[in-house]
């Protein structure tokens, strides 16, 4: 590995990683794991994508595990392309709010997107949380979004708060918005629910 070998560095990365034969050390393997992926060795570059991804040996930083990940792509590796894909996903939440659920969508690798239609919502996400980008002060249906888009849709408070003839018109839209494999989070709280009467 010392000699400049890209195997060999990976093994003695993979090995500080997992403390096999040496004690676990998450920055010698991000060491390691570097000096093999500059080499363009792609199951290095892979690995160094996921320890950015995921903030071990390194402060947690989602630009640089996509650049680690698509060098290794570009070679066919499959890890590589899997990890790659999974944090290019896209999420929209409607009724953002105080953007809290945006922000933790956005360290989790998503590409964010947000409607709300109170301005002060709007102002708080730009005070509050300024590197979030694509938030929208309007209603979801005065958006033009495209179709067929977004991984995730966060439907959480709005859809408590929503009128009920406005709900399925709102839900369809919802459907032409998500993936065919899409997630929606929902919230369904009923007035007589304990946690309305708390005013919660």
């Amino acid at each position: 590995a010392e000699q400049g070998y890209a195997g060999a560095q990976f093994n003695l990365g993979l090995m500080y990683e997992k403390g096999q034969g040496v004690l676990q050390n998450y920055k010698a393997a991000v060491k390691w794991y570097r000096l093999a992926a500059k080499q363009g060795y792609a199951p290095a570059q892979t690995n160094l994508g996921y320890m950015y991804e995921n903030g071990w040996g390194v402060h947690q930083d989602y630009k640089a595990a996509v650049k680690w990940y698509r060098l290794a792509a570009k070679q066919g590796n499959r890890d590589a392309l899997y990890y790659q894909k999974n944090l290019q996903k896209k999420a929209l939440d409607i009724g953002f709010g105080t953007g809290n659920h945006l922000k933790l969508l956005m360290e989790r690798g998503f590409q964010t997107y947000g409607t709300d239609k109170y301005p002060l919502a709007f102002e708080i996400v730009q005070n509050k949380h300024p590197e979030i980008k694509n938030v929208y002060n309007t209603s979801l249906q005065n958006l033009e979004l495209p179709q067929n888009n977004f991984d995730l849709v966060f439907f959480w408070d709005r859809a408590f708060y929503t009128p009920y003839e406005d709900l399925e018109r709102t839900l369809l839209q919802i459907n032409l918005l998500m993936k065919p494999q899409g997630e929606l989070l929902i919230n369904f709280r009923a007035q007589s629910d304990w946690l309305y009467a708390k005013g919660l």
